[in-house]
C-alpha cells in the first residue's frame, strides 16, 4: 500500500497497515521518528535566570513530573532534564529546549 506511518507506529499494528490490512509495506515509505517533532513547546524563558531564582524539584519528585512529560523521546534518548517549582511546576528538555508545566503533584 501507499500509506505512511512512522516507523515506531506502525510497530505497534504488527507492521500492518492499519487502513488497509495491507502486510506487505514499502520499507521505504516507512519514515523513521525523530526527537524534532516535539510534542511540548519550545521553551521561551531564559534558563539560566530560572536556574538562579527558582527552587529545584527535589531528584525524588522529579520523578512524578518526568513520568508525565509528553515527549517521550527526550526521556528515552537521556536528554538533560530541568525542573523546578516557581509556582508549580517547571520541566524543561534543555536538549530540545522545549518546556512543560504541571501543577504541584507532590
Amino acid at each position: 500500500c501507499n500509506h505512511t506511518f512512522h516507523s515506531t507506529c506502525i510497530e505497534n499494528w504488527d507492521h500492518s497497515c492499519p487502513y488497509c490490512r495491507c502486510e506487505e509495506l514499502d520499507e521505504d515509505l516507512i519514515e523513521p521518528i525523530s526527537w524534532q517533532i516535539s510534542r511540548n513547546p519550545t521553551n521561551v524563558l531564559n534558563i539560566d535566570n530560572i536556574r538562579n531564582i527558582n527552587p529545584i524539584t527535589e531528584t525524588s519528585k522529579k520523578q512524578i513530573y518526568l513520568n508525565k512529560w509528553k515527549d517521550r523521546d527526550c526521556i528515552r534518548n537521556g536528554h538533560t532534564m530541568f525542573c523546578c517549582q516557581p509556582y508549580g511546576v517547571l520541566l524543561i528538555c534543555e536538549d530540545c529546549n522545549t518546556i512543560q508545566t504541571f501543577n504541584c503533584m507532590h
